[in-house]
């Protein structure tokens, strides 16, 4: 029989052999940056050739408009769709610390008191008797985690918590983007309702010179043109409501954005304004991807995917599992803490998968196509974000030089309708030139309105695909969920994970 210090001693070389050997062996791949098209020399081809990277930080700043740097920061404050996004990193969290709690010992402390009564025959009858239990004591159970499993568990929790964290900043871009959206189609449509009222009032005052120039009895002016005068009017009053219509809808789906009530949003009397934007900045080199936390995301679910693997792989490797319990037990609670009350145990076991027909090498199969599917899918994600920001920087190219040219047109426009009203006053013209004329420059008013909306929308795409900054405290993720907070308000997030510092065109292993 084994006393209880040799016990002890057995039990403390098990549990101190087994951390040792647990440390120095883990099965399966180290999770890495899947390869990607790029280099980390690369530009992007519609980008300007420069080296030096721009600086984008606090990216709606940009566009020096007070009323989209209010929006954007309500909407920061009261968007549910963040709200979400900041409870699902919570929520990863918590997975992570089960992960990590479930390599740790647990140990249970317990205290126990029953009391029961029963009964025996005796030759003089039946008599009662009671008996008494106070237990006092824990249990400690343990797995050594002989192959990494466990740690490849935890592995994979800890990079879906950079994921999920990923994911929240990318919402954040999201929503700012929408707002910005939201923001350039109520100035349009606030735009094109006043040129619209605009446009009813001369064509009310071409009317009004038609009638008296037909009721002064003059050739100029006919029966006829009255009529399509008035027709002319009557039509641009009809074109009013839609406009009017859809902005009431487009500040509502505003409203939701910023998380008030539809119809209670800040009415913003300078929302109509659209200040020009300068050029995009100058220098756009690749590895501003880096910045994406889609792409981070997409990244560390590939990784993750990599380190479950490694887990399923050691589900093929013996378990070994360590417990023991002691305590306490006594039938008086004086006698409890006496030497005679003290009761141990302790249990090693050891379990090895023989076989179970390729179950579990099917799961491992199953792990290493889930890893090369989501290395697929980030490289492909990659792809993608280059094609965005190819297609925004160039977007915003072809607009300018359409926009340059519409605000000529529509400069010539007027002056041709000045020109034509003027002529039909001294009779050398017709009235429908006049109409003519007055179409034209309402169809170069709607398409600089339109062009200036897609100027700001292809540089939102630029700022949305290059990852620009927030201009806010943003935590930088960590393998234990834990926050570095970096002062200041422009902040790049910056993604780590265990030795790896990864960027969109390759892996950097320290």
């Amino acid at each position: 029989m084994v006393d209880a210090p040799t016990f002890k001693r057995l039990f403390t070389r098990i549990l101190i052999l087994s951390f040792a050997f647990t440390a120095g062996c883990v099965v399966g791949p180290d999770p890495r940056r899947p390869d990607t098209v790029l280099e980390p020399s690369d530009q992007f081809i519609y980008g300007d050739g420069s080296t030096e990277p721009a600086e984008l930080a606090g990216w709606w700043r940009e566009f020096s408009d007070p009323v989209t740097e209010e929006l954007v920061l309500i909407a920061l404050e009261n968007n549910t769709d963040l709200r979400a996004a900041a409870a699902s990193v919570l929520e990863a969290q918590g997975i992570l610390a089960q992960a990590t709690g479930a390599r740790l010992p647990v140990v249970n402390l317990g205290f126990d008191y029953s009391r029961s009564k029963g009964s025996v025959n005796f030759p003089t009858g039946r008599e009662a008797f009671f008996t008494t239990t106070f237990d006092l004591g824990f249990d400690v159970a343990w797995q050594a985690d002989l192959f990494g499993r466990l740690r490849r568990q935890e592995q994979s929790a800890a990079t879906l918590v950079l994921a999920v964290e990923a994911d929240r900043i990318a919402a954040m871009h999201s929503i700012v983007a929408q707002v910005i959206r939201a923001r350039v189609t109520v100035a349009t449509l606030s735009r094109l309702v006043e040129l619209s009222e605009a446009n009813i009032e001369a064509l009310g005052r071409t009317l009004t010179l038609v009638e008296d120039l037909y009721e002064a009895g003059t050739e100029t002016s006919s029966a006829l043109d009255v009529r399509l005068a008035r027709q002319n009017l009557a039509a641009a009053e009809a074109e009013l409501p839609p406009l009017q219509q859809q902005l009431t809808q487009a500040e509502l789906a505003l409203d939701v954005l910023l998380g008030v009530r539809p119809g209670t949003g800040p009415k913003l009397s300078t929302l109509s304004t659209l200040p020009p934007l300068e050029p995009p900045p100058t220098g756009l080199p690749a590895h501003l991807l880096d910045r994406r936390p889609d792409l981070a995301a997409s990244q560390f679910r590939a990784m993750a995917e990599q380190a479950d693997i490694g887990a399923e792989i050691a589900d093929l490797y013996p378990d070994v599992t360590l417990s023991g319990s002691a305590g306490l037990t006594s039938s008086t609670l004086n006698e409890l803490l006496s030497d005679l009350s003290q009761v141990y145990a302790g249990f090693a076991g050891l379990d090895q998968l023989i076989f179970d027909g390729g179950v579990q090498q099917g799961q491992v199969t199953v792990a290493r196509a889930q890893a090369e599917r989501a290395a697929a899918q980030y490289a492909g994600a990659v792809l993608v974000a280059l094609q965005e920001v190819e297609g925004a920087l160039i977007a915003e190219r072809f607009n300018r030089l359409a926009l340059a040219a519409s605000t000529r047109a529509l400069d010539e426009a007027q002056a041709a309708e000045d020109l034509a009203r003027d002529r039909y006053e001294r009779g050398v013209e017709t009235l429908l030139n006049v109409f003519e004329a007055e179409g034209r420059r309402r169809t170069a008013e709607e398409q600089v309105a339109s062009l200036e909306e897609a100027v700001w929308d292809s540089r939102i795409d630029l700022h949305l695909a290059l990852g620009g900054d927030w201009g806010i405290d943003v935590p930088e993720p960590t393998l234990n969920g834990a926050a570095d907070e970096k002062p200041g308000p422009r902040v790049r997030p910056k993604w780590h994970l265990n030795r790896f510092e990864h960027g969109p065109y390759g892996s950097v292993q320290n």
